[in-house]
Formats: structure tokens, C-alpha cells, sequence
């Protein structure tokens, strides 16, 4: 395409997110696709950080983050009207892309639209097809011409359907892996090492923060009482759930409570603090993801990495999973094999490898063997071994 000067004319490229962690997908995937196709206009329904990344925002992500039945039912109208709305404007500005990203109640429906028009159409973050529900394959194959997943085990229910799909790894993975301690957040944040700091997200959605909110706020309240040095991050998504919880604090008569509320910035508030107080729905891997610092102590040939933890701090179940842990680093890795104190891992599918001394970080398929199989716990800050735990509790074989 061609503009009348004779350049390269945008592309649109519709994209629909409908909470806070579909706005941070979203704009993760717009920064990755504009670093090889700048030119590329991503426009829909859109959140705060995928307006920063350059995306047009018709309609704010705020109107599709309804839940429970109820709240639904309300809404209802409004969501019917958003998705013709959309899609008129989709068809109406010739986008041949459309990329839903989760929220398959809103954009399965909005992809099987713009398909039977012609418009390719990707679906971001699998629904929970493993789980339960396997029926809707059928449903999600008649709207989407690829599926995006971000779990290596997804991919071959797909395939096994007949639906194409690409496995991405989860861009939140990079974030937990990253190099940022909690000493340096809490020196961004100007909170003293010693002083016991809880982040307390109680949702990013309107009505997740209306039912959590004096829950959250009670909790701290007790907190404070028992640790009046404490003090408590809180980051919410937008105005108005700031906004609302701030009527809270006031309502529960804690305004004068040390709460710091953020404008986004979730993980950097995990990162600083001791404990996190986390509603259900809104914790990520990046949240909640345990890891096991490993070296990669050999590369016997290209395709293979031996590092240095086997079944004694990973597991050999695998819980329906392709291989004993997933290499935050190297998505596409599989942790093949174990022996007692090493993983052998197979990189075919890298396109980076990593080289003999690299350090990576291995999720687990479950956590209770690391701390089950080992004497000692360490804990980290900015590099440095702060404090050694004992376990106690080890399962012993008598």
C-alpha cells in the first residue's frame, strides 16, 4: 500500500482488549510489531498502556470490563451495541487484520463477524479450552484463521482440531525474569529496606474493586494495627477505579492509613513489597510465578543445554505438561529430561541459545518439590543473601 506521495500508507490493524491485562498484552504486541513494521496503525478497543504504545482508542477497555452475572445482564445492552459499533467501523475502514486479545465472550462473536467479511483474524490468549469447555474449539475455529497461545501445553489441542496456532510464550515471563530487585524498587519508591511494605490489588475491573475494596482495606487496617510502621502500595488502572477507591478509604474511615496508590506499575509494586494481597482474576504469572535460578553448565551439542537442577528442586511430574518446567528466557525450550541434580534441555526450537555459564530461570510444573527437597531457602535482595530459612518441614522418609 502506497500513500499519494508514493511512501508506504499505514496499515489499520483492528485490536480489541477488554481488562488491565489484556491492555498490557496488547500493548507488549503493538511495541513488538512497530519495531519491525513502524508504519502499522493499531486502532479499537484499547486500555491506557496500549494508548501510550500508539494505538487509537475508539472505545475505552473500561466498558468491557464487566463481570458476574449480574453486572453482565446490565451491561448487556451497551455491549451489543459497542460490538456493532465496532464492527461497522472495522469493515467500514477496510482493515484486513483483527487481532482479539482475550475476552473471548466479546471477541469471538466480533471475530466470526469480520471473518465472513474477509478480514483475517487472530485470537490472543487461548481460553481455557484444557480445562473445561472443550466444545467451544468448534466455536473458536469458525471465528479465528489463528489462534496466539501462551502456554506451551495449548498447541496441540489446537492442532489436534484443526485450528492454526502459534505458541508465543507469555510476555510477562521476561518481566519476571528481569534483573530488577526489590532494593531497587523500593529506592524508586523511597521506602526504607526495613520497613514491612504490602501491595494490596484489589482488581482492575470497576466492579472487581467495588466488591473488593473494603475487604482490601479492612485487611490493612488490622495490618497497621499490628505494624504501624506499615505501608501499602496500591495500583490501580485508571482514574476511575482510583477514584473509587478512594471514596473507600474514606468510607471505612481509613484515609489516614499509609497507603501509596499508584497509577498502573502493578509489578513494581510486587517487587517492593514482603506480601501481596492479590484478587483472583487479576494476579499473573508475573505475579504469583516461583523460579529456580539455574546455570547452564554444559552445551554437549547445539540443540541441547545441560543446566545445574534435576528432580531435586524441579519435579518429575509433568501434570499434562510438554516437559519438567518452563524456561523463562527461552519460551520456546523444553526441560526434556532429569537426573537428580540436572535438567537437560532441548533448544531446537530456539532461535536464541543460551551459552555455558548463562543464567536462566526455570518455572516449575509445581513448587511444593523445591521447597521439599532442600535444606535451606535463601533470600535475595539486589544480589545479596539477606536471610537463610531453614525448612523445617521436609516430607522424610523414616
Amino acid at each position: 500500500m502506497h500513500d499519494a506521495a508514493g511512501g508506504a500508507a499505514p496499515v489499520t490493524v483492528g485490536i480489541v482488549a477488554g481488562e488491565a491485562s489484556g491492555d498490557a498484552l496488547g500493548a507488549t504486541l503493538i511495541e513488538a510489531v512497530r519495531e519491525r513494521l513502524p508504519h502499522v496503525r493499531f486502532a479499537g478497543i484499547a486500555g491506557p498502556k496500549m494508548a501510550a504504545a500508539g494505538c487509537d482508542v475508539w472505545v475505552s477497555s473500561e466498558k468491557l470490563a464487566v463481570r458476574g452475572l449480574v453486572e453482565v445482564v446490565r451491561h448487556l445492552p451497551g455491549l451489543v451495541a459497542i460490538r456493532r459499533g465496532l464492527t461497522a467501523r472495522l469493515v467500514a475502514e477496510r482493515v484486513p487484520l483483527f487481532i482479539g486479545i482475550d475476552a473471548p465472550d466479546f471477541n469471538l462473536g466480533l471475530e466470526r463477524k469480520l471473518k465472513r467479511r474477509g478480514v483475517r483474524t487472530i485470537h490472543f490468549v487461548s481460553p481455557s479450552v484444557w480445562a473445561w469447555r472443550r466444545d467451544r474449539l468448534g466455536t473458536i475455529g469458525r471465528a479465528v484463521d489463528r489462534m496466539l497461545a501462551l502456554f506451551p501445553f495449548e498447541p496441540p489441542i489446537y492442532r489436534e482440531a484443526g485450528i492454526p496456532v502459534t505458541y508465543v510464550g507469555h510476555p510477562m515471563a521476561a518481566h519476571a525474569a528481569s534483573d530488577w530487585s526489590r532494593r531497587t524498587m523500593r529506592e524508586r519508591l523511597r521506602i526504607g529496606l526495613a520497613t514491612p511494605v504490602f501491595a494490596l490489588l484489589p482488581g482492575s475491573r470497576m466492579g472487581e474493586l467495588e466488591m473488593h475494596a473494603s475487604l482490601v482495606i479492612g485487611a490493612a487496617k488490622r495490618i497497621a494495627l499490628a505494624r504501624p510502621d506499615a505501608r501499602f502500595l496500591v495500583p490501580l488502572v485508571s482514574r476511575a477505579t482510583r477514584e473509587a477507591f478512594e471514596v473507600a478509604m474514606w468510607r471505612e474511615g481509613a484515609d489516614a492509613l499509609p497507603f501509596t496508590l499508584m497509577y498502573g506499575h502493578a509489578s513494581d509494586a510486587l517487587r517492593a513489597a514482603d506480601v501481596g494481597l492479590v484478587s483472583s482474576g487479576t494476579a499473573t504469572w508475573d505475579n504469583c510465578a516461583m523460579r529456580v535460578r539455574a546455570t547452564v553448565v554444559s552445551r554437549p551439542t547445539d540443540g541441547r543445554a545441560i543446566l545445574d537442577c534435576g528432580t531435586k528442586v524441579l519435579t518429575s511430574d509433568q501434570y499434562g505438561q510438554k516437559g519438567f518446567g518452563h524456561v523463562m528466557e527461552y519460551p520456546e525450550a523444553v526441560v526434556a529430561n532429569l537426573s537428580e541434580e540436572h535438567g537437560i534441555v532441548d533448544l531446537s526450537a530456539c532461535a536464541e541459545r543460551p551459552k555455558v555459564g548463562d543464567i536462566v530461570h526455570v518455572v516449575p510444573n509445581h513448587c511444593c518439590v523445591v521447597s521439599n527437597m532442600v535444606d535451606e531457602l535463601y533470600g535475595v535482595r539486589g544480589g545479596v543473601v539477606e536471610v537463610v530459612w531453614p525448612v523445617a518441614a521436609r516430607g522424610r522418609v523414616r
